[in-house]
């Protein structure tokens, strides 16, 4: 193998995560740049390079179906990461929130449903997150 694409499989991936964590996140991509095939790069690269522009699913409804298995999990910091992303772009809002909210109350349960209402509170009064242009 003597190119530089062949000896690192995910070369094209890891090229398109960059665009996509800002798509996403609605931030600027961290400036690490972890070692090819580390957990850190293979996690961005995988999930940003791929997996989120995969067809299939709108953004919106990948953000959704991310945020309810976050919060029936109880993780709080990724949260915050796609509550912010799906503010900045749009792609939520207060109403969209307090809907999936009641969802996840009933079918997944009160306590997950109280992780990502507090979460989402906190995220709807921070003026930041504020889709530009509102």
């Amino acid at each position: 193998m003597n190119s530089e694409s062949n000896d690192d499989p995910y070369a094209a991936l890891r090229a398109r995560a960059t665009g996509a964590w800002e798509k996403v996140m609605q931030t600027p991509a961290p400036a690490m740049e972890p070692s090819p095939g580390s957990y850190p790069d293979l996690s961005n690269t995988v999930l940003l390079g791929d997996i989120w522009q995969r067809p299939g699913l709108t953004l919106r409804e990948r953000r959704l179906i991310t945020l309810t298995l976050l919060a029936a999990y109880g993780r709080t910091e990724p949260m915050e990461y796609h509550l912010r992303g799906g503010l900045r772009s749009g792609d939520l809002d207060a109403e969209t929130l307090e809907a999936l909210v009641l969802q996840i109350a009933f079918y997944g349960g009160w306590p997950s449903s109280s992780t990502l209402y507090l979460a989402a509170q906190t995220a709807l009064a921070d003026p930041s997150n504020a889709k530009e242009g509102n």
